[in-house]
């Protein structure tokens, strides 16, 4: 009888000193998978500034269209609370971004160095799973921009 007290009682404890390691793991796994999404959305929207020319409103342009995906929680992700795409709140889309925030607290935010339009504020997608963006570049009021919407 005490051998199996003793049994229980090792592993819960070498059980509560591991769970801290599986949750770090658990983040840097998606971070290092969200980061590695928010490159690809960086280096399209560039390469469509870069390398295509834009149109005037209304006609149909250049465009890229990204699968982004949000991780579910799991034993191996850490659960996402967001990502966004566009412009903080206020800043009038002077300083485009793409960020991340994972549901234990941790941030990452990224400055585009491209004009970015998002209609109705920034992007936001919550919800776990694959998420359809189409960036398309077009010319409004003389400057060139690229335009993120949610297929």
């Amino acid at each position: 009888m005490i051998r199996v007290v003793v049994a229980v009682a090792v592993a819960t404890a070498l059980l509560a000193t591991s769970l801290p390691a599986v949750d770090s793991a658990r983040a840097d796994r998606t971070a290092a998978h969200l980061d590695g999404e928010m490159a690809r959305l960086s280096a399209a929207a560039t390469s469509l500034v870069d390398d295509d020319d834009a149109t005037v409103s209304g006609v149909p342009g250049a465009r890229r269209v990204l699968s982004v995906s949000v991780p579910a929680r799991s034993w191996t992700a850490a659960g996402v609370d967001a990502i966004r795409v566009g412009c903080r709140d206020g800043e009038g889309c002077r300083r485009p971004m793409v960020g991340y925030e994972l549901d234990n607290g941790r941030q990452r935010r990224v400055r585009l160095d491209v004009p970015l339009v998002v209609a109705d504020g920034p992007l936001v997608l919550r919800e776990t799973g694959r998420h359809r963006l189409t960036l398309t570049l077009t010319r409004r009021d003389g400057s060139v921009a690229v335009v993120v919407a949610r297929e």
